[in-house]
């Protein structure tokens, strides 16, 4: 049964095609969005503040040594910086998910993680060096 009796188009659509192939049409428009969705979420900025950027860069050796110690210290740099006020929530809260990734053993994907957050930024410092 077709549900468009607010829309004379969509009406139309509904006589014309079968239940199969509004129902393979509904899932590719969901399939779509939920592509398009994942695709445009970005990691948060954190490049404004050089001491951000260079724990980023410590937090990198950390997780590529597989350094627990390297790890706790960059986490506690990080905590001072949010708590500064240097370090926005999200790009906190983001951090913390790949410290928290590391700690679990899971060190690539840690890795993978903080390798996008980190070409993320690089955008906006290399408009930054332009200006």
């Amino acid at each position: 049964m077709c549900r468009a009796d607010a829309f004379p188009i969509l009406r139309m659509a509904c006589l014309v095609l079968s239940r199969q192939t509004r129902h393979a049409a509904t899932a590719l428009l969901a399939l779509l969005l939920l592509v398009i969705a994942s695709g445009c979420a970005q990691p948060p900025q954190f490049a404004q503040d050089e001491d951000a950027w260079q724990t980023a860069d410590a937090l990198w050796t950390a997780i590529t040594a597989k350094d627990t110690t390297l790890l706790d210290q960059c986490a506690a740099k990080l905590t001072a910086l949010h708590t500064d006020g240097k370090l926005s929530q999200p790009a906190f809260e983001h951090f913390e998910h790949v410290i928290a990734t590391a700690r679990d053993g899971n060190w690539d994907k840690a890795r993978k993680t903080l390798k996008k957050s980190v070409k993320a930024q690089r955008r906006i410092v290399r408009e930054l060096r332009n200006d």
